[in-house]
């Protein structure tokens, strides 16, 4: 009987050790357990942050974590110049940002901008597919470093879109990257055909329509 409640013990022991507990005790994922490459768009642009996000600049002043229900709330995008109507299709949100990206140099500056959460939301048709990530971080500058690092040609590090998502990246693609005060909006949009270049303005439209994610504007404004 002793022996067999110390195998009991030893490995109840084991279990918490890993964080059986419904995951709560799970460790925060390495920098260098992130993948060193991946998919990226084919042309990037980025901008920081404006006085138009001031209200927001510091997560101090908005320190409610973003729940699924503000992040997802937009279930359809329309693009008119596009002819587009794209349905949300796959999201994820994630207390750990580095699982949502690939490259190590951008898992680190997650890291230093302090990031809480990404959220992922990726819209798709017949003819397009669109992918939105936010992240969470500790305030504009961060998320200023973030959108200027996140250059896929640069090889710091991209966006992994969520599981059940359309690929991404395996033909032309376009993305770009805004700071909105303390998060990080990184959005990619492509033809679903694989067709296009960077003056697809059809691509070009959808990429300002989706990059505009409503969890953020309504947090700027009220």
């Amino acid at each position: 009987m002793i022996v067999v409640l110390a195998v009991v013990v030893a490995a109840a022991v084991l279990v918490l050790g890993r964080g059986g507990g419904g995951g709560h005790g799970a460790a925060a994922p390495d920098v260098n357990d992130v993948q060193a490459e991946g998919p990226g768009a084919s042309a990037y642009s980025q901008a920081a942050s404006t006085a138009a996000f001031a209200a927001i600049a510091e997560r101090s002043k908005d320190p409610k974590p973003l729940t699924a229900a503000e992040a997802f709330a937009t279930k359809k995008i329309s693009d008119t110049d596009a002819k587009a109507t794209l349905k949300l299709t796959a999201s994820r949100l994630d207390s750990h940002c580095t699982v949502a990206i690939w490259g190590t140099r951008l898992a680190g500056l997650l890291q230093q901008g302090g990031c809480t959460q990404t959220a992922r939301a990726t819209y798709s048709d017949k003819h397009f597919g669109a992918l939105v990530t936010i992240f969470n971080l500790a305030n504009a500058q961060a998320a200023d470093r973030v959108v200027a690092s996140a250059d896929p040609r640069s090889g710091n590090g991209f966006p992994l879109a969520p599981p059940r998502s359309p690929p991404f990246g395996q033909a032309f693609s376009t993305a770009r990257g805004v700071a909105m005060g303390h998060y990080a909006v990184i959005t990619w949009v492509q033809r679903a055909d694989g067709s296009g270049d960077e003056s697809d303005a059809a691509l070009l439209s959808l990429l300002v329509t989706a990059g505009r994610p409503n969890a953020v504007l309504l947090r700027a404004t009220g």
